[in-house]
């Protein structure tokens, strides 16, 4: 499992909350080479991850509830990707949603401590 399977999973259960079976296939379709076993014991030790075993056979596995931060740094991933190069702090922060108010050295502090995730010179956040 590496970073940008993880990414395409999380994207997906944004969608639609999915069962292990068919997250674990999406998953392998991907490139992954872990087991459903290793897929389920990673995202039970997730943060932000649900994994709700009603059916221990094939449990549903859900986004959980997110932080303010957690939504302002997938929105700021966002604008980057949208982009497709690295974008000046000052307009990533033109570029969110009007509901999030921030300040350009926030963003900055994100993307230092963000995977996926990194700030370029003197504050220019990027994509890993």
């Amino acid at each position: 499992m590496n970073p940008a399977i993880y990414g395409q999973l999380v994207q997906t259960l944004r969608r639609e909350p999915l069962p292990l079976a068919r997250l674990h296939a999406l998953a392998v379709d991907a490139g992954s080479t872990w087991s459903v076993e290793q897929l389920h014991l990673m995202l039970a030790c997730m943060d932000g991850i649900e994994v709700q075993s009603a059916d221990t056979e094939n449990p549903v596995v859900r986004l959980g509830q997110r932080s303010q931060q957690d939504e302002l740094t997938e929105a700021i991933l966002d604008v980057v990707r949208a982009q497709g190069r690295p974008v000046p702090a000052a307009q990533v922060m033109q570029l969110l949603p009007r509901r999030f108010t921030t300040s350009v050295e926030q963003i900055k502090k994100l993307a230092r401590e963000t995977s996926g995730l990194r700030l370029l010179g003197p504050g220019l956040v990027a994509l890993e």
